[in-house]
């Protein structure tokens, strides 16, 4: 999976036997992140998360999903620090 199937989710199909998780998954159940996180080897990682959520903090200034992508960015990057 590329850096732009993870931007632009309408461009790809997940199958169920695909455990990758797109960003905006994490914005629905915020209870997803943490356990994401905790995972041996997550995918996709938490540094690429950061960025994910950064880039949609960026592009969706002025609309709902800013506060979302926000508190998610700050969740990871908090993961971070207690690691």
């Amino acid at each position: 999976m590329s850096m732009t199937d993870l931007l632009y989710p309408s461009s790809y199909v997940r199958a169920e036997s695909n455990n990758v998780k797109a960003w905006y998954e994490f914005l629905l159940k915020p209870e997803l992140l943490p356990e994401h996180l905790n995972e041996a080897d997550p995918e996709p990682c938490g540094c690429c998360l950061i960025k994910l959520f950064f880039d949609q903090v960026c592009s969706n200034f002025d609309s709902t999903a800013y506060g979302q992508c926000l508190s998610c960015f700050f969740q990871c990057l908090a993961f971070f620090q207690k690691s």
